[in-house]
C-alpha cells in the first residue's frame, strides 16, 4: 500500500542509521519517503527500536497519510513513545 500525494503515489520505508556519540555508536530508525523511486524527504534518528518504526511505517503506508502530515505523527509518535 502507499500513499496518495497529489495524485502521485508515495510510500514510507524504514531507513536504518548509526549515530556516534563520544566513543558509543547507536543504531537508529527513521523514515524515507519515496516518490516513485525517488526519496523526497529522509527523516533520520526517531527511535532505536525497529519494531516501533516498522509498525508506524505500516500504518502510514495502510492509512495512506498525506505527505504534508508527516510532522505532526512523527512528532505525536515520539510523544507516545517516549
Amino acid at each position: 500500500m502507499a500513499a496518495w500525494i497529489g495524485g502521485e503515489i508515495m510510500r514510507y520505508v524504514v531507513f536504518p542509521h548509526r549515530v556516534k556519540i563520544e566513543k558509543n555508536t547507536f543504531k537508529t530508525y527513521g523514515i524515507i519517503v519515496v516518490d516513485k523511486f525517488l526519496p523526497v524527504r529522509i527523516m533520520k534518528d526517531i527511535s532505536t527500536d525497529y519494531k516501533i518504526i516498522c509498525k508506524l511505517v505500516k500504518k502510514l503506508n495502510n492509512g495512506k497519510v498525506e505527505f504534508v502530515h508527516i510532522d505532526d505523527i512523527i512528532e505525536d509518535f515520539i510523544i507516545e513513545n517516549v
